[in-house]
């Protein structure tokens, strides 16, 4: 799904540092993982889930916006790691994002290539001779961090300058829920693990050297040997978690930057397991 419409140049900023550096995949977890923790975002080559799509208004209420066919297709190494490719099709429209996990979790690879040479020099001396040395970016998305107690939190991602937090995106676990959904087969009623997501960024103004900030929220229902089953918010957000973070796209520092907006609901309707 790709919903493309104005949003600040202040967010595109932000964003855009992240070309300053590269960083290595991390786990981004310092607790042990437990033997018995279960998977909650399974990645299996050849496995394919069908979501129904609706774009929710301000009062939350939704409008049918078409289906998404997500299909796990083939591997790719970033950085020496191994990524297994989903792509995703909506309204005639191809994209594809790239997962892998391991007994820590579950990880989306950003990529930010491409944006080095689209940060103008007026951003570059906000933060002095030794911006590029200073800035520290993370190049995967943490969606999970095992174990999924109620009440857990971790830093999903991050992109830092000196002593300021340019881009941070936050998870925290909620307590389990029952989903009853209509699949094609039937109702199915999962338990699920519902993990919240809070994506802030604070890009410097060079004009005022003020801080402002902006943040955008979703919330994934994960459920146990299936994966998402259930996930809305802010279209930057889901954005970011289906790997579509991707530096070429867009130049953040044009007239009328572009970046996904407004908020939407996916609901499983139909997955098939790779055996």
């Amino acid at each position: 799904m790709k919903a493309i419409t104005k949003l600040s140049a202040l967010a595109f900023a932000a964003l855009l540092m992240t070309a300053l550096v590269g960083a290595g995949c991390k786990d981004a977890v310092n607790d042990p993982p437990r033997e018995f923790e279960t998977n909650y975002y399974p990645i299996d080559e050849g496995a394919r889930y069908v979501y129904r799509v609706d774009s929710l208004d301000d009062a939350g209420t939704p409008t049918y916006a078409g289906e998404t066919i997500s299909t796990y297709a083939f591997y790719r190494i970033f950085d020496g790691a191994p990524y297994l490719a989903r792509v995703d099709s909506f309204g005639g429209e191809i994209d594809t994002g790239y997962f892998r996990d391991t007994e820590r979790g579950a990880y989306v690879y950003a990529d930010t290539s491409g944006l080095t040479a689209l940060v103008p020099d007026s951003l570059l001396a906000f933060f002095g001779d030794d911006s590029l040395d200073a800035i520290d970016v993370d190049v995967e998305f943490v969606a999970l961090s095992y174990p999924l107690d109620a009440g857990r939190s971790w830093s999903a991602f991050r992109i830092t300058a000196l002593i300021f937090s340019l881009v941070g995106l936050d998870a925290s676990v909620a307590p389990r829920e029952e989903l009853t959904l209509a699949l094609d087969d039937g109702e199915r009623t999962f338990e699920t693990v519902p993990v919240h997501y809070a994506l802030t960024i604070a890009a410097p103004d060079t004009t005022t050297g003020f801080a402002r900030e902006e943040t955008f929220e979703a919330r994934a229902w994960y459920a146990e040997g299936v994966g998402v089953v259930k996930i809305e918010g802010d279209a930057v957000v889901l954005y970011a978690l289906d790997g579509r973070f991707a530096a070429a796209d867009f130049n953040p520092f044009e007239e009328e930057p572009t970046l996904p907006e407004g908020k939407f609901r996916r609901t499983l309707t139909s997955y098939e397991r790779a055996e």
